[in-house]
């Protein structure tokens, strides 16, 4: 099972939003962020490399993603917009299907990554858990 359209998926998804276009215009960065990216944008990276406790008997993978949204203003519209467009079900991609997808707060403790400790901004995170069969 390849999950490097996975990715592509959650992109293109995000993209697809002309009000998430509108205000990120392309600012949408898979686990590393350019040196040139300013605000708003929107950051997802995978979570877990060990597939092993991901698996249920069924063969359905889960493959997490921690998605943060920064701004420099509080945005709930766009805020909004990203949750709505990371909703997944059915979504058949050719070497696996996306069956469905959870989207969680992230908890109290987590630690902003792509804001460069800015305190200023205005951050949003979430878990995407999208549920994977072939």
């Amino acid at each position: 099972m390849s999950h490097a359209t996975l990715p592509d998926l959650i992109r293109e998804r995000l993209k697809s939003i002309p009000e998430i276009h509108q205000k990120i215009a392309g600012r949408i960065h898979y686990q590393q962020i350019p040196q040139s990216s300013t605000y708003p944008h929107i950051w997802f990276a995978r979570r877990g490399s060990n597939t092993d406790d991901l698996m249920d008997s069924d063969g359905i993978l889960r493959d997490r993603y921690v998605v943060e949204i920064v701004t420099k203003t509080f945005d709930d519209q766009l805020v909004t917009a990203v949750i709505d467009a990371l909703q997944f079900d059915g979504i058949a991609l050719p070497s696996m299907t996306v069956a469905t997808s959870d989207l969680d707060e992230v908890d109290d403790e987590y630690a902003f990554e792509s804001g460069n400790g800015d305190s200023a901004l205005c951050m949003h995170a979430f878990v995407l858990t999208l549920y994977v069969g072939d």
